[in-house]
């Protein structure tokens, strides 16, 4: 008959994580996120600081410029 301690499959808490994770996938993940960040900030300064194009062509003030 065999050990029971062979077959003994309990679950034991060591505090250590089983889990890896290399430091340079979560530099590449800050690093495009960085880059997301700065470009969808350059994208929204753009947009928000323009004009629309036909602001003295009558489209918006019927002729009138600002």
């Amino acid at each position: 008959m065999e050990d029971d301690k062979d077959n003994n499959q309990d679950f034991e808490m060591t505090g250590i994580s089983q889990i890896k994770i290399s430091k340079k996938w979560i530099w590449m993940c800050v690093a495009v996120l960085l880059v997301f960040v700065v470009v969808m900030g350059a994208m929204l300064w753009v947009s928000s600081t323009s004009r629309p194009p036909t602001v003295n062509t009558g489209g918006y003030t019927n002729g009138v410029d600002w």
